[in-house]
């Protein structure tokens, strides 16, 4: 499915002879692999280990989006070509998602000790974030319509605008997270007969 997606253009048809924007064909790779991987972490205690090899492909990738990112924004010199085509979002374009695996391992590399890195809070509040990706997603969808309307309001301030945004949304995004774990461990911790404080 992914392969026809980037090749031949498969998308699934939405109403009125639209097309569903983030492909589900596409995008079904990433919940396979997240599948798959999770998978292995529970047969075998993790889900991939750390390889020289991949440690310096991850690296590599990082470095040459970094670089991508920096011609784009005309920080530093580079040839003029324009990178949308190869990094559509809705069709999860191999060069995107290339770059979030290579950004996946190299988190597995820097917490490669699970049991000890969890125990600091940088790492908990990635790990609430994931156990509420669905809800952290939604809120995400609003941050980032904020940001495309301060983007699409002040143009010629892109550039100043795109860091405070980024770091501002992350950390909303984490405290978002660690509120809402915190909210369902005090539910969890009722007692199961106790009734509702409010019924309808």
């Amino acid at each position: 499915l992914y392969a026809g997606v980037q090749l031949w253009g498969w998308h699934l048809p939405g109403l009125g002879g639209t097309e569903v924007e983030i492909n589900p064909f596409a995008w079904q790779l990433l919940f396979v692999l997240g599948a798959w991987f999770g998978r292995r972490a529970l047969q075998q205690g993790r889900a991939i280990g750390v390889h020289l090899p991949l440690v310096l492909a991850a690296a590599a990738v990082l470095v040459v989006g970094g670089w991508m990112r920096a011609v784009d924004h005309g920080l530093i010199r580079g040839p003029a070509f324009d990178f949308d085509w190869i990094m559509l979002k809705q069709d999860l374009a191999w060069p995107r998602l290339l770059h979030a695996l290579a950004v996946a391992y190299i988190a597995v590399v820097l917490f490669h000790r699970r049991e000890v890195a969890l125990r600091h809070f940088p790492a908990q509040a990635l790990a609430a974030v994931g156990r509420n990706s669905l809800q952290v997603f939604c809120v995400g969808l609003f941050l980032s319509y904020g940001a495309a309307t301060a983007y699409r309001l002040h143009p010629d301030w892109r550039l100043w605008l795109e860091l405070p945004l980024i770091v501002g949304g992350g950390a909303a995004l984490l405290a978002f997270a660690v509120v809402s774990e915190r909210r369902h461990r005090a539910g969890a911790a009722k007692p199961s007969g106790a009734e509702p404080a409010n019924t309808i």
